[in-house]
């Protein structure tokens, strides 16, 4: 099942981002592949303008939540 196709997000330097939506919307599964805890089939990162490989996701600790 496709849950994110052609996302694209932007956060500005010193800037606090909430994610907000209905339920299924892919709000935590975009928080997880982020974070390395899902796979991401396609695509890029990009980190302080440097693309990021995705296998150093989890091993760079970039990103971390806390499951409700």
């Amino acid at each position: 099942k496709e849950i994110l196709s052609n996302f694209s997000l932007t956060i500005p330097e010193k800037q606090i981002l909430a994610i907000v939506g209905p339920s299924g919307g892919g709000k935590t599964t975009l928080l997880r592949m982020l974070a390395g805890l899902e796979t991401i089939d396609s695509g890029e990162i990009f980190y302080n303008g440097v693309s990021l490989p995705l296998d150093e996701r989890e091993k760079r600790h970039l990103l971390g939540f806390v499951f409700q």
